[in-house]
């Protein structure tokens, strides 16, 4: 026998219960015998309760992935108010909290010029990581980037190419130590593309990776480079303290992250 709860057929002692897909929703068959249910034809099954009750179906979602789009919006934002997470260093809400804030720059003065510093003073990071400043030496005191907001600042800068790469690293937070380059050897990275700071208890590390190139001609330098970075930050992790990876890694999920993705793609 056959009988209809709120929530599918309802549940008798002493009765055998088997789950059936009726039209994507799951009922059980129950029977009296102990010995083997009773098998009704799924049409009739179907019919007699399609007659009973009403039976409710969520519409389907729509799971259809959507096109990627991208921004049109080339110019830096006005307002800045979503950014409200608070700062470690004076009189932050949170004192666990420490904002770190990573950009490549594309030249720091340029993106000065077009508003970088406005960006940095509603985002207001404990510390900032800066990729491809392009710089030949580390900027005086009296730059816009002032050592009053970021007592702690520490430039590397390319001896290979003038105007090229260039990492830095300002912090508000007073580090116990920096390096520059690979620890393992300082001497492999020219191009000022790696730049570390110890903390109490963290190891931050700020990297610009090598481009390729469009005929992948730096793609030998490029590899060797990730050897190398990687045997830099296991040495730091033997050390025993975690490690913040940040930087412009110059690698892309899809090719709408690129700028130039699909004459890349060619």
């Amino acid at each position: 026998m056959l009988s209809l709860g709120k929530f599918g057929f309802s549940h008798r002692p002493n009765c055998l219960s088997r789950p059936i897909n009726l039209c994507g929703r799951h009922y059980s068959i129950e029977s009296q015998d102990d010995t083997q249910a009773k098998v009704l034809d799924f049409a009739d099954l179907s019919k007699a309760i399609e007659t009973k009750i009403k039976i409710k179906r969520k519409p389907k979602a729509n799971t259809k992935a959507l096109e990627p789009v991208r921004p049109t919006n080339m110019t830096m934002p006005t307002n800045y108010d979503f950014l409200e997470v608070p700062s470690l260093v004076k009189g932050a809400s949170d004192k666990r909290l420490l904002k770190i804030c990573s950009y490549n720059v594309f030249s720091l003065r340029a993106s000065t010029r077009k508003g970088l510093l406005g960006y940095l003073q509603a985002e207001d990071p404990a510390i900032l990581c800066l990729q491809e400043t392009k710089l030949q030496k580390p900027p005086p005191e009296n730059d816009p980037f002032s050592y009053e907001k970021y007592p702690y600042q520490h430039w590397w800068c390319s001896t290979a190419r003038k105007g090229y790469s260039g990492t830095a690293i300002l912090s508000k937070v007073k580090p116990l130590a920096c390096f520059t380059g690979f620890v393992q050897d300082q001497t492999l990275d020219n191009e000022g593309r790696v730049i570390t700071l110890e903390f109490e208890n963290f190891f931050l590390v700020n990297v610009y990776a090598p481009f390729v190139g469009m005929e992948l001609a730096r793609l030998e330098y490029r590899m060797k480079w990730e050897s190398d970075v990687r045997l830099h930050l296991n040495t730091l992790e033997r050390r025993g303290k975690p490690i913040v990876y940040a930087g412009d890694l110059n690698v892309a999920h899809h090719v709408l992250d690129l700028a130039n993705g699909k004459k890349l793609q060619g």
